[in-house]
């Protein structure tokens, strides 16, 4: 799948996410579904705070490792969190990770990519206001991007 960003040149990718684990670990692999792969631009494997040293928190999140994954939550489940990815990627990238809600009656996965200012700005450019997590911060904000919901609890919605 091929993704035009909203501006020229790269992506930064961002992981909006509530009450979860995630790792970089996978059984499945890209060649399994078919897809062409050139090269790998970047990877951590999410284990420990040395491993994730250069991802930028925006929002009141925490974490915490454990038995080889990273675990990520709000406090109180108060408030929503937005964690950074450190690279820039390519307009044409192909993302993969392993996540698992440990708080099914709640929680919002949402993954941003493609993300910049909206005259094309560095998301953590220091002339764009500060953000905390809110999502009307990254959709109707200072910012342009894409993004995907992969994983939303909403008990008034029938499974």
């Amino acid at each position: 799948m091929k993704f035009t960003p909203p501006y020229k040149g790269f992506a930064k990718l961002a992981v909006f996410i509530m009450a979860l684990a995630c790792s970089s670990c996978s059984t499945q692999t890209p060649s399994k579904f078919g897809v062409k792969t050139d090269k790998l631009i970047y990877q951590s494997v999410m284990d420990s705070a040395a491993s994730v040293k250069d991802w930028v928190m925006e929002g009141p999140g925490h974490l915490k490792f454990s038995d080889g994954w990273m675990e990520m939550r709000s406090p109180n489940e108060e408030m929503h969190h937005v964690y950074w990815c450190p690279e820039t990627l390519p307009s044409d990238f192909m993302a993969q990770w392993e996540m698992q809600n440990l708080h099914l009656e709640a929680g919002l996965c949402i993954v941003f990519f493609a993300a910049t200012g909206l005259e094309g700005e560095d998301v953590m450019d220091s002339s764009l206001q500060k953000r905390d997590g809110k999502f009307s911060q990254y959709n109707n904000g200072a910012l342009k991007n894409y993004h995907i919901s992969y994983y939303a609890h909403n008990p008034k919605l029938p499974a």
